[in-house]
C-alpha cells in the first residue's frame, strides 16, 4: 500500500481525486442533496470521534438518503 504519501505530496492529490470523481457524478439536484447530507454529517462525526466514524458515519447517511427517497 501507500505509506508517507506526504513526501511525495500525494496527499493533496489523492483528496482533489475523489472530490473530481464526486464533482462529475453530481447529476441532479437530489445528488447534490445526498452529498452535502452525508459531508455535514461526516463532518460532525469527525469532530465528534475521529475519521474512520466520520466515514462511516457519511457513508451510511448517502445509503439511507438514498434507500427513503422517492426522487430518484
Amino acid at each position: 500500500m501507500f505509506t508517507e504519501t506526504e513526501a511525495y505530496g500525494l496527499d493533496f492529490a489523492f483528496v482533489a481525486t475523489f472530490l473530481g470523481f464526486l464533482a462529475i457524478n453530481l447529476l441532479s439536484p437530489f445528488h447534490v442533496k445526498v452529498a452535502a447530507g452525508a459531508a455535514a454529517v461526516a463532518c460532525l462525526a469527525y469532530w465528534g470521534g475521529g475519521g474512520t466514524a466520520a466515514v462511516i458515519a457519511g457513508t451510511l447517511t448517502a445509503v439511507v438518503m438514498g434507500a427513503v427517497s422517492r426522487e430518484r
